[in-house]
């Protein structure tokens, strides 16, 4: 609770000779008007109420004429606060605080309150001078409307304290619940990690050592009778696709899990396209497929890994390759805004519309072509994601300009 006070000395003349009678009135009259208004003598007797002080205390004035302020006290303010007050008022000091008081309904009201003790001048002994308060003038304004909204924002400062307790409580056991989770999820990673490396070996090292079995064996294979003879290529065959199924499923692993990262070199992207092409140019000499190179003759370079793009590139043309009815394959490339955009369409018979949208899923992409083991497609989105590039489609199945589009654009690296 705020109050304060403060030395007062008052000089009567004084006062007389700088106002008139007339407009000491007009002073009182307005005062009355605005103000609660009381005079105590220095017992704390009250020896004057206004009107305004009996409307808002409900007491008529004989009410309240010779009894103390005590009648109106609520039993807010502790004896502390009294004890301070008179202190002050009684060294001829003004008082300044808001008091609750109680009305004559049992209702609590609020007014700031000002006290202004008359005091007056005596001679004691050994010439001191002395001030005793001859009595006290106490100016009130009813503040309850005030207090009512101070209460107000107080309880909803309370209840917003209360939510952001909660809430940080609540949050304070999601984050213990997520650095649980977390520390599992870790796990289980881990987990996976040494199930794909387990499966993986040991699906790798019997394939191998079957592959050199094949390998010893198609080198007799004149000793082998005729009828066993034509299953020895079927069989060498399987056990490759075999081999590239596990290492695709290992790259898959490695790529998800962030274990590949791109190693950048400036690269001459006509050349790049160039040895792409021939690893494919003995099938596509066997299918009649003609490849075409439509890279601006400029030299292009960009900052990319060409193992892993080398590697797209590859697998794109592939699966064009071995598609029905294909004829031209062509890859280009060009500088776009802050990057490098990589094109193949082939004029194979295309993706129905409906496939597009989830073609680069694993086990998704490649059997929509009906080739492969649907994960050279998302393999090749993982690369381009690891370099912070998209790779799109798009497909026409009928009229003139049947085939399918796939665009990769790579963004500048530094």
């Amino acid at each position: 609770m705020s109050h304060s006070s403060s030395p007062l000395f008052t000089d009567a003349q004084t006062k007389e000779s700088l106002l008139g009678d007339e407009q000491l009135r007009h002073i009182q009259y307005a005062l009355d008007e605005s103000a609660i208004v009381a005079v105590t003598n220095p017992q704390g007797v009250i020896t004057y109420v206004n009107d305004t002080f009996c409307a808002i205390s409900g007491y008529e004035r004989d009410e309240l004429i010779g009894a103390t302020h005590k009648v109106i006290n609520s039993g807010y303010h502790g004896p502390t606060f009294f004890k301070e007050l008179w202190g002050a008022i009684r060294e001829c000091k003004v008082w300044r605080g808001e008091i609750q008081n109680r009305a004559k309904n049992g209702k609590p009201y609020w007014v700031s309150t000002t006290i202004v003790p008359k005091c007056q001048k005596e001679l004691g002994h050994a010439l001191e001078t002395n001030h005793r308060p001859q009595e006290y003038t106490a100016i009130r304004f009813d503040i309850t409307p005030l207090k009512r909204v101070e209460v107000e924002i107080q309880g909803l400062y309370n209840e917003l304290d209360e939510r952001v307790r909660q809430r940080t409580a609540q949050l304070a056991s999601a984050n213990a619940e997520l650095e649980t989770l977390l520390e599992r999820l870790q796990e289980t990673e881990h987990q996976r990690e040494r199930y794909v490396a387990a499966i993986t070996h040991d699906l790798r090292t019997p394939l191998i050592g079957q592959q050199r079995a094949l390998s010893i064996v198609a080198k007799h294979q004149h000793l082998l009778p005729p009828s066993v003879q034509p299953f020895l290529h079927s069989m060498a065959t399987s056990t490759d696709h075999t081999l590239a199924l596990v290492q695709k499923l290992l790259d898959v692993h490695h790529l998800e899990s962030g274990h590949v990262v791109p190693v950048l070199q400036s690269i001459r992207i006509r050349e790049l396209i160039d040895s792409a092409f021939a690893d494919v140019l003995p099938l596509a000499s066997e299918r009649n497929i003609a490849l075409t190179n439509d890279t601006d003759p400029v030299e292009l370079l960009a900052m990319l890994d060409p193992r892993l793009i080398r590697r797209v590139l590859v697998n794109l043309l592939g699966n064009s390759l071995a598609l029905p009815a294909c004829a031209k394959i062509t890859v280009s490339a060009r500088s776009v805004t802050n990057g490098l955009q990589l094109t193949v369409c082939d004029d194979g018979p295309g993706i129905e519309a409906e496939r597009l949208r989830n073609l680069f899923e694993r086990h998704w992409g490649e059997k929509t072509r009906q080739i492969g083991s649907g994960l050279g497609l998302n393999i090749c989105k993982l690369i381009v994601d690891r370099h912070n590039g998209t790779l799109t489609v798009t497909s026409n199945t009928s009229g003139l300009h049947r085939g399918t589009r796939f665009v990769m654009t790579l963004p500048n690296q530094r």
